[in-house]
């Protein structure tokens, strides 16, 4: 969907931390694999690459009343690679990752046509994910990916911040299985805006 100080994580186990750093030093030694493909060495081959450059179009969202684009369909080597960020710690991932975010931002924010604001002053809100998700992967995936594309806007022209106003107000099951009206009431009132969210997001485009 790209942000120092912007999380805030719970701490990060001993155990988590170990793998990481297991996993990392044997990338080094041993060479790592696309994670798009697994077929040509590196972290993510040209051709993966390409398939999360876009372009980036608007997707029917008839259940949510807000605009939604999208850079690439979520399977084959865009699935991939975010499973592998997400789960398996591959951390430079977020750089194609929040490439293709700020590519699928771009398009919302012209088409969008906010003609109050210009469309260049924009917030960027990244749905937390729970503490344990946090302590068990040893990152937050979705804040690393918000934060390079909020920096890729910047280049480009517009005023971006990323602004972590929601909280969750309750716990929430795992979303993976779940069809689209399970994860509606799955997330139904989970959400608040933190107390100093509404301030932060005034006079921005939210994204």
């Amino acid at each position: 969907p790209p942000l120092a100080g912007v999380s805030r994580l719970g701490p990060v186990g001993v155990t988590t931390v170990l793998g990481r750093l297991t996993a990392a030093a044997a990338e080094l030694v041993l060479g790592s694999v696309c994670a798009g493909c697994e077929e040509v060495p590196g972290l993510l081959c040209e051709a993966c690459r390409d398939s999360l450059r876009g372009p980036a179009r608007t997707v029917p969202a008839a259940a949510v009343p807000v605009q939604v684009t999208a850079a690439a369909e979520y399977a084959g080597p865009a699935k991939a690679a975010v499973l592998a960020h997400k789960e398996h710690g591959r951390l430079g991932l977020a750089t194609p990752l929040g490439d293709a975010l700020a590519t699928a931002m771009v398009e919302l924010l012209e088409s969008a046509g906010c003609d109050w604001c210009g469309s260049r002053y924009v917030a960027v809100v990244p749905v937390p994910s729970t503490r344990s998700a946090v302590r068990r992967r040893g990152h937050d995936p979705l804040a690393r990916a918000a934060r390079r594309a909020s920096a890729v806007l910047r280049k480009v022209g517009y005023d971006c911040t990323v602004v972590p106003a929601l909280r969750q107000r309750r716990s929430v099951a795992d979303q993976a299985g779940l069809d689209a009206a399970a994860r509606r009431a799955n997330l139904a009132g989970a959400l608040a805006v933190r107390g100093s969210g509404r301030r932060l997001l005034g006079g921005r485009c939210v994204v």
